[in-house]
């Protein structure tokens, strides 16, 4: 079979949820600041339809969860520093995801990434995998 021929073609992934299964280590980070405020830890189920749509709405159902009603910027900074710290302990990509964008860089293409993750925490995260 004729390999294609991708040279012109850009093509554009999410990373979260798409690329890589995060949902472990963005729960972890979660139920870290959960805790520290005396919360009950949120299962990662519960958590999973909520990662593509950010640090904040994660916090904000949570918390929406507990019934609790806390700072989302300080529980945010909170998440973050311990999400930052071990942002690939779980983290891995999905099963065929690395074989796939090998391929689609081998025929041309030019790979990017559009995530609403923190820019620093996005290549911290793909540089760790």
């Amino acid at each position: 079979m004729p390999r294609a021929d991708l040279r012109n073609a850009t093509i554009v992934f999410d990373l979260d949820g798409t690329l890589v299964d995060t949902a472990p280590d963005l729960t972890n980070a979660l139920n870290d600041a959960l805790i520290r405020r005396g919360h009950h830890p949120i299962p990662q189920e519960a958590i999973r339809q909520a990662v593509g749509f950010g640090a904040r709405v994660m916090i904000e159902d949570a918390l929406r969860l507990a019934g609790a009603d806390e700072d989302i910027d300080q529980m945010l900074a909170e998440f973050l520093v311990h999400y930052e710290a071990n942002i690939a302990v779980e983290s891995r990509p999905f099963p065929g995801a690395v074989g796939s964008l090998e391929t689609l860089a081998a025929a041309g293409a030019r790979l990017a990434v559009c995530t609403n993750k923190r820019t620093e925490l996005s290549v911290q995260l793909l540089g760790a995998l």
